[in-house]
C-alpha cells in the first residue's frame, strides 16, 4: 500500500518552479529520486527524449517508484523514436533479456544496431555479444570481433572494457586472417564516421615481415647511394614497371629532383602516385608536399591534406603516423571547413576504395558450432537498461 501510495504521490505532483532537466539530473546523481522523478516526467510528458530516457531508467530501476518494466519500455521507446541513440540501446537490452516485452533477439539486435550505428558505445559493444552467440543474427565472430573494436575505441570505460575483453575471448577462436579481416572491418566503418576534421582512424598493419626486396633492388640503390644515378634509374625502372612499390617511390624522387633522369614534375606524380596507391608512406608524405608547397604544381591546400590524411589512416608505422598528422594540422589551419571536408571526402574515397575488394572477399569457416536460436540460453553481458 505505501508503495502504491508514493506512486500516486509521485506521479501526479507538479515539479516544484518548473524544475530544469539539469536540476532533476542533479537530484538523482545525489540519490533524491522522488524530484528527480518529477523533473523528468515533467519534461517527458513535454517530449523532450533525455527525460523520456532517464524515466525508463528510474521505473526499469525501481529507483523511487515501483520497478515496471513495461512502462520503461515506454518511455525508451518514446526517447528512441526521436533518435536517441541511448534510448535505443536500453530497447535492444529489453528485448534481449525479455523484460517488459516477449524476449526478441532480432528485434534486439535491430534496436542494437540504430544505436550503434550512431557511435553508441554500449550498443556496439551489446551487437558484439549477439554476433558472438548468434542471437537474433547468424553467429559471426568476424562481424563480432568488429563491434568489440569499434566499442572499445571509445572513452567510455564500460564500453572499452567490455569490448577490449570481447575481443580477446572471440579471438581465442579465431585465425590471424579473420581478426585482421575485422580489424579491417572496423576501421572501414570508423573511417566511414569519424567526425570532420578529426584524427583519421589508423588502419590496423599487416601481419608478418615485410618482404625481402630483390638482389637488382638492392643492387640499384647501392648504385644511387654511391652517385651512379643512371645505372640507378634503370635498376628502379624495372622494379618499378613490375609494380614494385619502393621502387615506383625512389623513381618519383628521381624525376622531383632530376638525378639520373631530366626533371619532370609531371613524371614524377605519375610514380609517386603508383606507389602511394600500394599504401607507400614515402610517396603520400612526398605528394602531400609537393602540393602543398606548388612545387611542379599548382599550390593545392585540398590535395595536400588528402595525401597528408590518407598516410595519417594507413601508415606503416607511428612516426610515419604522427608526421601525417602533424603536416595534416598544419595544412587544415589554412583551409576553411568546406575544404577540409572536401579533403577528407577524397581521401575517404580513395582508402575505402582500394579497400572494398578486401572487404567484400568470401569470409573462411570460423567454427563448426552452430547458431543459437533466438530464445535460447545467451551469455548476459549487456550494458545497463539506459
Amino acid at each position: 500500500m505505501a508503495a502504491f501510495a508514493v506512486l500516486a504521490g509521485l506521479s501526479f505532483a507538479a515539479p516544484t518552479s518548473a524544475q530544469t532537466l539539469t536540476e532533476a539530473l542533479a537530484a538523482y546523481e545525489r540519490g533524491d529520486y522522488s524530484t528527480a522523478y518529477r523533473g523528468f516526467r515533467h519534461h517527458a510528458e513535454r517530449g523532450n527524449a533525455k527525460a523520456q530516457a532517464a524515466l525508463g531508467v528510474m521505473y526499469a530501476k525501481g529507483e523511487g517508484i515501483p520497478r515496471d518494466d513495461a512502462e520503461a519500455v515506454r518511455w525508451y521507446r518514446r526517447g528512441a523514436s526521436q533518435g536517441l541513440a541511448g534510448a535505443q540501446n536500453s530497447i535492444g537490452v529489453m528485448y534481449a533479456k525479455g523484460r517488459g516485452v516477449p524476449r526478441d533477439d532480432a528485434e534486439a539486435v535491430r534496436w542494437f544496431r540504430r544505436a550503434a550505428e550512431q557511435e553508441n558505445a554500449e550498443a556496439q559493444a551489446n551487437l558484439g555479444l549477439m554476433y558472438e552467440a548468434g542471437r537474433g543474427v547468424p553467429r559471426d565472430l568476424v562481424r563480432a570481433h568488429k563491434w568489440f573494436g569499434i566499442a572499445a575505441s571509445h572513452m567510455d570505460a564500460s564500453a572499452l572494457l567490455k569490448g577490449t575483453l570481447g575481443m580477446r575471448r572471440v579471438g581465442r577462436r579465431m585465425t590471424p586472417g579473420a581478426i585482421a579481416r575485422a580489424q579491417r572491418l572496423a576501421w572501414v566503418w570508423q573511417l566511414r564516421n569519424h567526425e570532420v576534421g578529426s584524427v583519421p582512424p589508423h588502419l590496423p598493419a599487416s601481419a608478418g615481415p615485410p618482404p625481402e626486396a630483390p638482389r637488382i633492388l638492392n643492387e640499384a640503390i647501392a648504385a644511387y647511394e654511391r652517385g651512379d644515378y643512371d645505372t640507378a634509374y634503370r635498376g628502379f625502372r624495372r622494379h618499378a614497371e613490375q609494380g614494385h612499390a619502393g621502387a615506383q617511390a625512389i623513381l618519383g624522387a628521381m624525376y622531383f629532383l632530376g638525378k639520373g633522369v631530366r626533371q619532370s614534375g609531371e613524371e614524377a606524380i605519375r610514380w609517386l602516385r603508383r606507389a602511394a596507391g600500394q599504401g607507400h608512406d614515402g610517396a603520400q608524405s612526398h605528394l602531400g608536399l609537393i602540393y602543398e608547397q606548388g612545387r611542379g604544381v599548382p599550390r593545392d591546400t585540398v590535395r595536400a591534406y588528402q595525401w597528408y590524411y590518407g598516410l595519417a589512416a594507413s601508415a606503416s608505422n607511428a612516426t610515419a603516423r604522427r608526421d601525417a598528422v602533424q603536416n595534416m594540422r598544419r595544412v587544415g589551419r589554412r583551409m576553411t571547413p568546406g575544404d577540409v571536408a572536401r579533403a577528407e571526402r577524397l581521401a575517404r574515397a580513395r582508402l575505402l576504395g582500394k579497400h572494398k575488394g578486401r572487404s567484400a572477399a568470401p569470409r573462411p569457416p570460423l567454427s563448426g558450432v552452430p547458431a543459437r536460436k533466438s530464445g535460447g540460453d545467451a551469455r548476459e553481458g549487456f550494458g545497463n537498461d539506459r
